[in-house]
């Protein structure tokens, strides 16, 4: 073998590494796991505790979620952080500060986070709207399809109506969650 084709046999196997590496470890590989939510009455709010977990070499940033029942928008995500539960020692101190997290989640590679979102139900188009909303998670049957869209992609994920919780208290949902510290992307004042 001539040196030229040394050369021309080493630069194709760098091109198949490279090839597999763009392919294979470089690929969009975003998992999403609904941990709770639920419909809180009284607040008209709608909060999903979701786990997400980065699995691939590259960052991913989540711009924006919206939530589809019978292939029709239902809610999207309101993009604002908000204080959601405090619990307090006395004397100004506070034992824990719950806030959702506005978008966008920026994720580095190989790593995850848990957020609560929320989704402001009052944003739904007319005011017989919530009332189908309540009644479709009442009724307990079916699936919200939740689509997440990334800098990278879609990814889609199912919530099915048994799971939604439907509280007056959302204190009582909080309160679980009383250890979860969320303090990034905070964009309150």
């Amino acid at each position: 073998m001539k040196v030229s084709d040394w050369i021309s046999l080493t630069a194709l196997i760098i091109s198949i590494i490279s090839l597999y590496r763009v392919l294979f470890q470089q690929r969009k590989n975003l998992t999403i796991k609904i941990n709770e939510c639920s419909l809180f009455r009284q607040a008209k709010k709608f909060d999903i505790f979701l786990s997400f977990n980065n699995l691939s070499s590259l960052p991913i940033s989540i711009n924006e979620i919206k939530i589809f029942y019978d292939n029709k928008i239902l809610l999207e995500d309101h993009g604002i952080t908000e204080l959601l539960f405090t619990s307090s020692k006395g004397k100004g101190e506070y034992n824990s500060l719950l806030y959702s997290n506005g978008l966008p989640i920026n994720l580095a590679p190989y790593t995850s986070d848990k957020d609560i979102i929320r989704f402001d139900i009052i944003g739904l188009k007319k005011a017989k709207d919530y009332g189908d909303f309540e009644r479709i998670i009442k009724n307990k049957i079916g699936e919200f399809k939740i689509k997440v869209y990334t800098t990278r992609g879609e990814v889609e994920t199912t919530i099915e109506v048994e799971n939604i919780g439907i509280e007056d208290d959302p204190a009582k949902f909080y309160e679980k969650y009383t250890n979860h510290k969320k303090l990034s992307n905070q964009n309150l004042s």
